[in-house]
């Protein structure tokens, strides 16, 4: 539903962003058994219902939004690193080079925080531009922006070859763990910080 994806880039907890989804969707299914549908229901101006939903709720601290974005860069890490060094290993293997330990160049750095960043902004044109998906122009924009993005992270590398540093395996795995545990520790604050809040709410 578009109207669920557009609530999923608002600035509203996920707690509340849940808890309208299951009203959302217990409305519609009393609509259906009184034979009426999502217009009966929400109106004509889908985008307009929705922003009123929003403005009636919570919004995140800025607080919760800094710990939001960086768990969001640690998860883009935690994969993202493991398919960089597969690629290296594999290249090195090919290359009858060693694996003991990996260069990394300029353009490897580019091209991860290329990926992050156009992920981001992926995702909130996709959920800001949600009633417009209907839209060919929009879909193919959508369609442009993802091919950039996927054409730019392959070039970095050969374009930007300046090397960086060298790490051994362990280094590697070191850094690996480090940045596993930061999401562990990112991930609860947040989940302290809205559970806080939500019971600061209840109790008032």
């Amino acid at each position: 539903m578009d109207l669920v994806v557009y609530l999923r880039g608002s600035n509203i907890h996920e707690y509340h962003q849940e808890s309208v989804r299951r009203d959302l969707i217990e409305m519609l299914l009393d609509a259906q058994e009184h034979h009426e549908n999502a217009q009966d229901v929400f109106g004509l101006d889908y985008k307009a219902f929705a922003n009123e939903i929003i403005d009636n709720l919570p919004q995140k601290s800025r607080k919760m939004g800094f710990l939001e974005n960086l768990s969001i860069i640690l998860l883009a890490l935690k994969i993202l690193i493991p398919l960089l060094i597969a690629q290296k290993i594999i290249l090195s293997l090919k290359n009858h080079d060693s694996i003991q330990s990996m260069e990394f160049l300029f353009g490897d750095v580019l091209s991860i925080g290329f990926i992050i960043l156009s992920s981001i902004l992926i995702y909130r044109f996709i959920t800001t531009k949600a009633f417009e998906t209907n839209n060919k122009g929009q879909l193919f924009l959508q369609w442009l922006i993802i091919t950039l993005m996927l054409t730019c992270a392959i070039m970095f590398p050969l374009l930007f070859d300046q090397k960086l540093f060298n790490f051994s395996l362990i280094i590697i795995a070191m850094i690996y763990a480090l940045i596993w545990g930061l999401s562990i520790m990112v991930e609860r604050r947040y989940n302290e910080i809205l559970s806080n809040d939500l019971k600061s709410k209840v109790s008032h």
